[in-house]
């Protein structure tokens, strides 16, 4: 039968370096206001003050790295909205450029391919 009880820590520096702290030596500490625990040795509250856990080499937790990578693309669509304004004064896009000779020739062809068959039905 299989362990009844669960694991209890899981923590990333118990096999590996976290910047310069070693592996191993863990400490496991419970988080205010949580039922999970976390290692006091490699990890610490998120600075940002969202109650999460994160690596002591990370700046904070995955919410806010995540946070802060939208917000880093919503800045950068807005930036190339701006600059797409002007790349569409210079580049037109397919509605607003002139036919070529040659798509007036095809166009008129077809109509006039249209009107044959017409004429022999």
């Amino acid at each position: 039968m299989p362990k009844k009880t669960g694991t209890v820590h899981h923590c990333p520096g118990r096999n590996g370096w976290v910047a310069d702290i070693p592996p191993g030596s863990c400490r496991v500490m419970a988080s205010k206001g949580q039922k999970n625990s976390y290692c006091h040795t490699h990890q610490r509250m998120c600075p940002q003050g969202c109650d999460r856990v994160c690596l002591k080499s990370q700046p904070g937790c995955g919410l806010c790295v995540g946070r802060w990578a939208a917000e880093a693309r919503a800045e950068k669509a807005e930036a190339s909205s701006k600059d797409g304004k002007e790349d569409d004064f210079f580049n037109p896009p397919k509605e607003r450029r002139k036919p070529k000779a040659e798509d007036k020739d095809k166009t008129s062809g077809a109509e006039d391919n249209d009107k044959k068959s017409e004429a022999e039905a």
